[in-house]
């Protein structure tokens, strides 16, 4: 039987008299459309929701299993419970990522999901039934990553997660006031808030290695969320937004909170269901979730902070101007259509001074240094062409609204051989 665009064609071709009316190529190119079609037809009605059925009643058939030795109690109890909520966690991001991956190339005119999503998703996250009597902490900075983490647990296991929201002191102008907006007041996430400024900046005063600055900032994070496991209960595992490129980077290039940072001593099972997937794949994975775009694809923030943007041994006086000045380069990029173009952002004030001139007198201040570049998987990175006047605008705001600075720089270095961040 001949294919239905080709009829179509045929027919045309009769009406008119034309039957040459078509190439060979027309003829051709219509037949592979067709069958493209009919493909992405068996899929959406006949292989994806076998598929999903299947799935389903594998991790049904793991909940069996599974429970018995995690009511048990026991350290084979606790180290099986840990196994089975990663595989099924990490199970649902990446099989909503191939999902995305696929529709992308759906026809025209179907649905964004193919039929049996929606049941697939809740069969999925019917892992909570599982997961009853374990307790959940997550440590969401408000960036990407973790906030991909949140929303997938808390469809998942819901009041059961409890997201801390550290505020180290190495957060942006206004960040721990839209974490507590978004998690708590919007999506009524579990949230508890903790002031520790003061306790990460006396524990880093003095440090200038990189490393070991990270390494501190990661285990006074573990601890902070062990003194809040204390106070509630049940608390056996701790989830956070490790991604790929972090693990890749710790082995060698550097240290990140969450990965080379852990103390050797903690007392939590890892939960990291994003832990295999590169930046642009959160993103899909946040964007099946339902998360706003706002979220999605803002830029990245590292895990410690501006800890990493205020170079050497950090002070709270250069660590405040750093502050003023991102803030000063978020609303520029915003209002001139960089915002969600540039991949990210930022400045950089490193731990030294120039001379300059302010007011018809000398000053001695400190540099500025402006970070743009553009990638998709954080592993290599080009720097993004910032019209001139924008950034001289910019610069002309810097030195004026921001005390302490007298000079302003670009950064125009790559990935390799520059990382992203400074340190």
């Amino acid at each position: 039987m001949r294919d239905d665009a080709i009829l179509k064609l045929l027919a045309e071709a009769n009406e008119s008299g034309e039957i040459c009316k078509y190439s060979e190529e027309q003829i051709l190119a219509a037949q592979q459309q067709n069958a493209k079609n009919k493909i992405n037809h068996l899929y959406n009605e006949l292989i994806f929701p076998i598929t999903n059925n299947i799935l389903y009643l594998i991790y049904s058939l793991a909940t069996l299993i599974i429970m018995p030795f995690i009511y048990a109690g026991g350290e084979s109890g606790a180290e099986l419970g840990a196994v089975a909520a990663y595989f099924l966690v990490f199970s649902v991001a990446i099989v909503l990522a191939a999902v995305e991956k696929y529709v992308k190339n759906r026809p025209e005119g179907k649905e964004k999901w193919p039929k049996g999503f929606q049941k697939f998703s809740n069969n999925t996250f019917a892992l909570n039934y599982m997961l009853t009597s374990i307790g959940y902490m997550l440590a969401l900075s408000g960036g990407v990553d973790s906030s991909v983490v949140a929303a997938l647990l808390i469809k998942a296991i819901g009041k059961q997660l409890v997201c801390v929201h550290v505020n180290h002191g190495l957060l942006r102008k206004g960040e721990p006031e839209q974490v507590v907006e978004v998690f708590r007041n919007q999506m009524d996430a579990n949230l508890i808030y903790v002031d520790a400024i003061d306790r990460f900046l006396d524990k880093l005063e003095g440090v200038e290695e990189p490393e070991q600055k990270r390494k501190i900032i990661g285990a006074e994070f573990i601890r902070v969320f062990e003194e809040e496991a204390r106070k509630l209960e049940g608390i056996e595992f701790l989830a956070q937004g490790t991604i790929y490129p972090d693990i890749l980077e710790s082995d060698g290039v550097k240290a990140h909170h969450n990965v080379g940072g852990l103390p050797e001593d903690l007392h939590f099972e890892l939960v990291e269901p994003l832990k295999l997937l590169f930046k642009d794949e959160v993103r899909v994975v946040g964007k099946a979730l339902g998360l706003p775009d706002g979220m999605i694809y803002r830029q990245p923030f590292p895990g410690p902070g501006l800890g990493v943007r205020c170079l050497g041994a950090i002070t709270r006086d250069r660590l405040e101007a750093v502050r003023e000045s991102d803030a000063i380069l978020r609303e520029e990029f915003a209002k001139n259509g960089l915002e969600g173009k540039v991949w990210q952002y930022f400045t950089v004030i490193p731990d030294f001074r120039s001379v300059g001139v302010k007011g018809g007198k000398r000053s001695f201040e400190w540099p500025v240094i402006l970070r743009a570049v553009n990638t998709k998987d954080a592993m290599t990175a080009t720097v993004e062409d910032v019209p001139f006047s924008l950034l001289q605008h910019i610069t002309e705001r810097i030195t004026k609204e921001v005390p302490g600075v007298n000079r302003v720089c670009f950064d125009l270095t790559p990935k390799p051989t520059g990382t992203i961040e400074w340190e």
